[in-house]
């Protein structure tokens, strides 16, 4: 058996914190010291972890330091990002962290900026080879994109919407007029992401400026979602 590896990873609270701890201490191939982070004192994978340690939330004042701080006593061998709020804080920090001698699993902060931001990301996706990318714009005007929408088949054609940048699907909706609002609230779960375009001008008519969202096709068939370790 090889020797125990010491892992530092961010988010403890995250939904997907349990099910990394699970796997990492089931890796198979070596013994594994958990020590997890988070800004709430009671996140589920505190009490999962070997040791655990709370933060200031990402980026705001004190929480480099306090990071540093964590890493210079522990000595961990890898330090893994887990909230999104997290890596491009972390991966600024990146040779900091590796000077004390710690391997951050973390892309670089350009990588990460153009893959947090939805309408960079698929422009750039767009200037590839053999990459399928859906249609997309991003209408900068209430007004635009209503015209936009029409141009790219609506309301024949469903059309989502959703923040150039946010997670967790904060902002995001199908555009469709194959449902009424009764129908909405009578027969699908509260969690149901549909909206007609009247709805949406309701919202957007009358309020300060217009958000920047991407407006696309609706992307159908298999999805997968990975975290990777390397």
């Amino acid at each position: 058996m090889k020797s125990k590896l010491k892992i530092l990873m961010t988010a403890a609270g995250a939904p997907q914190a349990p099910t990394l701890i699970r796997h990492l201490r089931g890796n198979g191939e070596r013994e594994v010291e958990i020590i997890s982070l988070d800004m709430n004192s009671e996140a589920c994978g505190r009490f999962l972890s070997d040791a655990f340690f709370q933060i200031p939330p990402a980026g705001a004042e004190g929480y480099a330091e306090r990071i540093l701080e964590i890493v210079e006593k522990q000595r961990p061998d890898a330090f893994l990002n887990v909230s999104g709020s997290d890596v491009p804080v972390i991966a600024r920090m990146r040779k900091e962290i590796e000077d004390l001698g710690t391997v951050v699993v973390a892309s670089d902060p350009d990588a990460i900026e153009t893959a947090n931001n939805k309408y960079l990301l698929y422009s750039t996706l767009k200037g590839v080879p053999d990459v399928q990318v859906p249609e997309f714009r991003t209408p900068s005007t209430l007004e635009e994109f209503v015209a936009v929408a029409r141009e790219m088949g609506y309301p024949g054609r469903d059309l989502c919407f959703k923040p150039h940048v946010s997670k967790g699907s904060r902002g995001f909706r199908i555009l469709s007029e194959k449902f009424d609002r009764r129908d909405l609230l009578l027969n699908h779960k509260p969690t149901a992401v549909y909206m007609s375009m009247e709805e949406f001008r309701s919202i957007f008519g009358g309020g300060p400026d217009f958000p920047r969202l991407l407006l696309m096709e609706v992307a159908s068939g298999e999805e997968c979602d990975v975290m990777t370790i390397g």
